[in-house]
């Protein structure tokens, strides 16, 4: 199963809340910052800020949601890998007891 590279540079969004997403993200290394706009306040609240290795889009990678949750924005250069529901059906099928947990 291949999974396809990323690099984003420092201040570039990687996704944005709301936009179409049927994949998830690996980040590699990197610093990112997770935020999502606050319903009662137009303004953005930063919900995370990692330098660690960090899948997010689980929910839509999954196929349990069709939009990004969040809006996440590369702090440094980072690299990530794109992880697509199509790999990880070929992944789990590879692997069939693991499939189970899906």
């Amino acid at each position: 199963v291949s999974l396809t590279k990323k690099n984003v540079g420092p201040g570039e969004f990687i996704v944005k809340e709301g936009d179409d997403m049927k994949s998830g993200l690996l980040l590699v290394n990197g610093t990112i910052k997770v935020s999502r706009e606050c319903r009662q306040d137009p303004a953005m609240i930063t919900v995370s800020c990692t330098k660690q290795i960090f899948l997010f889009g689980a929910t839509n990678l999954l196929g349990l949601a069709d939009k990004s949750a969040c809006t996440v924005r590369a702090m440094t250069a980072c690299k990530c890998q794109v992880i697509t529901q199509d790999a990880l059906r070929k992944a789990l099928d590879c692997h069939p007891s693991e499939s189970i947990d899906f």
